[in-house]
């Protein structure tokens, strides 16, 4: 899985945190839920970071000069970054970038690649046949989630896995995907763990909106 990314990691475990899928729209687009665009916002700031195409200092982020990564999201990203503002606040480009609304873009290209897949679910009393988008059964998250376990139960925590360790955490996703920790305990394990990621408080803030029992249960 070399050169994988933690966007993709984070939308695999989105979707697949839903059993059914997401429901696509008349116009086959995906019907992502409320605030997914800013966790992915997040994930393409840790990207960036990860792939040393950004620095990090005082919150306040600083493009670097690089090799087009050849992800069309995240140069897109870099390169806005790079020629609007020399530096700016971390949240302040999470909400810039979330208001170009990656998150479907990010769903689609998972769809093409075939990593995420597509159905039409049948017809019942209440709700009319639908297409939807899911994860295949051992589609992936098994290989997504076993650095970010291995952490939580006492395993070294490379710069990456903190990364999508921080931003699962700010998406409620560890609410879903970390069922033999109690819930209690995965937070404050968690909690440990991010305090210290330049990516938490301003993401925490960002996404502090989201429903207490998780936005991954947020869909129709």
């Amino acid at each position: 899985m070399v050169g994988r990314r933690i966007v993709d990691d984070v939308v695999i475990l989105a979707v697949g945190s839903q059993l059914s899928g997401w429901p696509l729209d008349g116009s086959g687009r995906s019907v992502v839920p409320s605030g997914l665009d800013l966790v992915v916002a997040g994930a393409l700031l840790a990207d960036l970071r990860t792939a040393n195409l950004v620095s990090v200092h005082r919150d306040r982020v600083r493009g670097i000069a690089g090799q087009p990564t050849g992800d069309v999201d995240l140069d897109e990203v870099h390169d806005r970054i790079r020629s609007r503002w020399p530096t700016r606040r971390v949240g302040r480009w999470l909400r810039d970038i979330a208001s170009r609304h990656p998150a479907q873009r990010r769903v689609h290209a998972l769809l093409r690649s075939g990593v995420l897949a597509e159905y039409e679910s049948q017809a019942e009393e209440d709700h009319p046949a639908a297409r939807r988008v899911f994860l295949p059964e051992r589609a992936g998250e098994d290989l997504v989630l076993d650095e970010p376990r291995s952490g939580l139960r006492g395993g070294p925590v490379d710069g990456r896995t903190l990364l999508l360790l921080t931003v699962l955490r700010a998406a409620g996703l560890h609410r879903v995907w970390f069922p033999d920790i109690p819930p209690a305990e995965v937070e404050g394990r968690l909690d440990a763990l991010v305090a210290g990621s330049w990516l938490w408080p301003p993401l925490h803030a960002a996404t502090a909106g989201f429903p207490d029992d998780g936005w991954a249960r947020s869909l129709p």
